[in-house]
């Protein structure tokens, strides 16, 4: 089957199109990785074990796994999860949603090991916290990004 000259010279630019959209997507790895080793590094020097924050997820889920939740954190154990909205409690099935703050590094830790294609980080200089970040595992695929913001705390 032979193509006409448009028809060709659409497929080339769909092509030019999509490797297009491949460039420069991803973190640098390396510097990223750093930069949550750094943030962590200065979390765990404030030597925090017991706080209380809020935390709403970003995703294409239900309310119950958005929140956003008071989150309480006793001995570096998360003791307590609540909806702020409602002052229920978060039920089990939804509960490991909503980490620590030390589980919130471990997430942004597993991002990277996975090359996840594109992420996104606003810090707490001071305490290290990351306040909001965006986790896009590929961009080729719908729905299967993740974000966390901070809504208020550790305090």
């Amino acid at each position: 089957m032979t193509r006409s000259a448009p028809h060709r010279f659409l497929g080339i630019l769909a092509l030019l199109s999509l490797l297009g959209g491949c460039a420069d997507v991803g973190p640098e790895v390396g510097g990223l990785a750093e930069e949550v080793a750094q943030h962590r590094r200065i979390w765990e020097a404030r030597g925090q074990s017991t706080y209380l924050f809020e935390l709403e997820r970003q995703c294409f889920c239900g309310t119950e796994a958005r929140g956003p939740v008071r989150v309480t954190v006793e001995g570096n154990q998360v003791t307590g999860r609540i909806y702020s909205d409602t002052g229920t409690a978060v039920p089990e099935p939804f509960a490991d949603l909503f980490p620590s703050v030390d589980g919130l590094f471990d997430i942004l830790e597993d991002a990277l090991a996975r090359s996840a294609e594109r992420v996104e980080v606003t810090w707490d200089d001071e305490s290290g916290v990351p306040l909001s970040f965006f986790i896009d595992y590929s961009v080729t695929m719908a729905d299967e990004e993740l974000g966390y913001s901070v809504l208020s705390g550790p305090s």
